[in-house]
């Protein structure tokens, strides 16, 4: 069995490969909301049109940012780049997001939703495309959420009547 520094050192070397690799890292939402609005079809016609111009890319399903609206949702990020999220994508339009940005480096002028910078990555933006962390859904979202926090005291028994006999 391996060890958690082992874990962790293999878990840095992929994290490495990913973030500061040469191939594009695309992943797409695959969560219920995903599902129901077709990403499951839109993963398919993204591999194989990847598949079939020779582009060697980083492919993952990932969970829901918490903005189902905009399902399925394809977030691109190539080497060196920024991330840049695309809404709504349809099998129809794979073509334009493979041919168009990820081998032809320009942006759609359509279906594009946002950017959000990396953490320790490269910063910037791309001209007329909104930073994500500027919509509500996102911005307000933080790392301090996803910890682990005692649940708050439960009313015992006892004490919730008492309060329901206490006169108002």
């Amino acid at each position: 069995m391996a060890t958690h520094q082992e874990l962790k050192a293999t878990a840095d070397k992929r994290w490495k490969e990913l973030t500061e690799g040469q191939r594009p890292w695309i992943r797409i939402g695959t969560a219920i909301c995903g599902h129901a609005a077709g990403a499951l079809d839109t993963l398919a016609a993204l591999n194989a049109k990847l598949g079939s111009s020779g582009v060697e890319a980083a492919v993952d399903e990932v969970g829901c940012l918490g903005i189902c609206y905009a399902e399925p949702l394809v977030d691109v990020t190539l080497p060196g780049g920024l991330r840049l999220f695309f809404r709504n994508v349809g099998v129809d339009d794979v073509d334009a997001i493979v041919d168009g940005y990820i081998k032809g480096g320009n942006i759609p002028a359509e279906g594009v939703m946002g950017y959000l910078p990396q953490d320790g990555g490269p910063q910037g933006v791309f001209d007329g495309v909104p930073n994500l962390n500027d919509i509500p859904q996102i911005g307000r979202q933080s790392a301090s959420r996803c910890e682990t926090r005692a649940p708050p005291p439960r009313p015992t028994f006892t004490s919730t009547l008492l309060a329901a006999a206490t006169p108002v």
